[in-house]
C-alpha cells in the first residue's frame, strides 16, 4: 500500500479501525478524520506519514488504540486528545 491517506475519508461516519501499518503510506494526517466517530483504532505505525498531529482528532469519543510510532510525525499532543474516553 502507498500514497497518501485520502482527506475523503472524513467524509465516512462509521469506522471501526484504520490500520496502515508498516505500508508505504505518505503526506500529513488529514484533519478531516476528526470527523468519524468513536470506537476504533488508529494505526500508522511505521509509515512515511508526516507533519503535526491534527487537533480536530480531539473530537473523537472514545479511541481504543492510537499509535503513530515510527513516523515523521513531530511536534506536541494537541491538548484536545484529553477529551478521549478510553
Amino acid at each position: 500500500l502507498t500514497g497518501t491517506l485520502p482527506s475523503e475519508y472524513g467524509q465516512w461516519t462509521k469506522v471501526y479501525a484504520l490500520d496502515v501499518l508498516e505500508s508505504g503510506i505518505s503526506g500529513t494526517l488529514p484533519p478531516e478524520y476528526g470527523n468519524w466517530q468513536n470506537g476504533w483504532a488508529f494505526l500508522v505505525d511505521l509509515t512515511q506519514v508526516s507533519g503535526t498531529l491534527p487537533p480536530e482528532y480531539g473530537a473523537w469519543g472514545t479511541v481504543g488504540e492510537f499509535t503513530v510510532t515510527n513516523t515523521r510525525v513531530s511536534g506536541t499532543l494537541p491538548v484536545e486528545y484529553a477529551n478521549w474516553a478510553w
